[in-house]
């Protein structure tokens, strides 16, 4: 991670406070409450919960992303959405029930992409098939914090305990983890930070407190 010296240093920490909006598109009304509950539980471990807003809307038009379909695919180019949705005034995180992909990659699909320091996307779509009902709201869960937090940017760089498999993950019990099996990979995840009671591991945890300026 980027260490920050000298007179810029509080200038840096003042802008990455800035506000969340987080935006619902066709999902249910208890995935964007899991949305929502995840990024507060993120800026609470970050200490920033009492400086940073969470602003909450709902987009319900089913052609909001259509411009952004891959040619040949039902999917959305989530890359190229969240630049042309980024903001200087504010993160923003969407969650949304449309299949994603990126074209900066070969992959069959995404379940979130982020863009460390401005916004992030996930969808819903890959866990649809969790029966119970509480599981997949918990799913949707851990999928948030891990996009919220490399939002947050976390695992940093420095770090020794990462690796890069599909972008840079933590390798301990965290949800900083890389998933591959969908939606097997996430209920353990799930598992492990209920069983546990904790989401971060202590390093992740230092990442986010680094990148506020509150460790």
């Amino acid at each position: 991670m980027l260490r920050i010296v000298g007179e810029e240093k509080n200038d840096v920490y003042e802008y990455r406070r800035r506000p969340v909006s987080l935006i619902g598109h066709l999902v249910d009304e208890s995935h964007l409450s899991a949305a929502k509950e995840a990024i507060k539980d993120t800026l609470k471990v970050a200490r920033v919960d009492k400086e940073i807003p969470i602003n909450v809307r709902r987009v319900d038009d089913p052609y909001w992303m259509d411009e952004y379909k891959m040619p040949g695919r039902n999917q959305i180019d989530a890359y190229k959405f969240m630049l042309d949705i980024s903001s200087d005034d504010e993160y923003k995180f969407v969650l949304t029930k449309n299949d994603i992909n990126s074209s900066m990659g070969n992959y069959n699909f995404l379940v979130g992409l982020a863009i460390p320091g401005y916004n992030a996307i996930a969808s819903t779509k890959r866990f649809e098939g969790v029966n119970d009902p509480q599981m997949r709201w918990e799913c949707v869960k851990t999928e948030v914090m891990h996009e919220i937090g490399h939002v947050f940017g976390a695992p940093s760089y420095s770090r020794k305990d990462i690796e890069e498999n599909l972008g840079r993950h933590c390798k301990n019990k965290c949800v900083m983890r890389q998933g591959i099996r969908v939606p097997m990979d996430w209920i353990a995840m799930t598992k492990d930070r209920l069983e546990t009671g904790k989401a971060f591991c202590d390093s992740c945890e230092n990442d986010l407190r680094e990148f506020f300026g509150t460790n």
